[in-house]
């Protein structure tokens, strides 16, 4: 949250390159945002949005650990196959 990384405060951004550096998605991979959700016993915004891998449909989930809002860094939580 130092602002080395300007592509963690926006979901589809995040997810794509965390997506491609760190999870075998390819540069080629269509990134979509789905929507945000409020997790309000953690008090934690959510974002998911969809991957799509050759034939594969994934929905990655994203939050934001440090600060809500315009200015919070998106992490990934965790990603699911919708289809295989």
């Amino acid at each position: 949250d130092n602002g080395e990384n300007p592509w963690r405060l926006n979901p589809v951004q995040t997810a794509r390159q965390i997506g491609i550096e760190k999870l075998g998605f390819a540069p080629t991979d269509v990134f979509r945002f789905q929507r945000y959700y409020m997790d309000y016993s953690l008090g934690l915004n959510y974002a998911l949005v969809q991957a799509q891998h050759g034939p594969c449909l994934f929905l990655i989930e994203l939050y934001q650990p440090v600060r809500q809002g315009s200015t919070g860094i998106w992490a990934v939580e965790r990603v699911a196959i919708v289809n295989d």
